[in-house]
């Protein structure tokens, strides 16, 4: 019977370890759209931007991943972005136990972008941090907590909980894009290069 019940975990770890959207050692998903992009939000101006629920393509295998289809409009002084308060998916998890950890993203676009992700804390302040060149087959971003920064100091996670994550495709050119997102998770090991 021992010898069952050991082979039986064994083989659950290795399962959930090919699982799309399971989480090994301390990561926990936060969003996978497997069940679509209910509590996303967007925010435009001179420009327009639809989410939708994409189940034709998703990251490591997923069900299908968060689709941003934009358009800029000529001209200057546009702005647009989507976000999500992610304080439902804590589940009562504080941000302090992830203050050494990293934040990470599955990313694709149909051009390569620069994606501005902000972390909009409780202290009122917007940290940033900058992905360049978004190719256009599914990419890993580990993003460290210390590499988002406001005004050259880094947000520290002991002091300050994260009360919005905001995803800002930049602008390239004039005609319409698509951007997509997939598996965004968290994790309290710092992030490994």
């Amino acid at each position: 019977m021992k010898r069952t019940l050991i082979a039986l975990c064994a083989l659950l770890a290795l399962v959930s370890a090919g699982i799309p959207g399971m989480a090994a050692g301390t990561d926990k998903v936060l969003y996978s759209f497997d069940k679509g992009t209910d509590g996303w939000w967007t925010f435009a101006n001179g420009a327009t931007l639809k989410l939708s629920n994409d189940a034709t393509t998703g990251a490591g295998g997923s069900a299908s991943s968060l689709l941003a289809s934009y358009q800029w409009q000529p001209g200057g002084g546009s702005y647009m972005g989507i976000g999500i308060q992610p304080k439902w998916s804590m589940a009562g998890d504080a941000w302090s136990n992830y203050n050494k950890g990293h934040i990470t993203f599955n990313l694709k676009s149909d051009v390569a972008i620069t994606a501005r992700i902000e972390l909009r804390a409780s202290d009122k302040k917007t940290y940033t941090f900058h992905v360049t060149d978004v190719p256009s087959a599914w990419k890993t971003y580990a993003i460290g907590f210390d590499k988002f920064v406001n005004d050259g100091k880094g947000i520290d996670l002991s002091a300050v909980d994260i009360d919005q994550i905001v995803v800002v495709p930049q602008k390239v050119n004039d005609d319409a894009h698509s951007f997509w997102m997939d598996n965004i998770s968290i994790s309290k090991d710092p992030a490994t290069p």
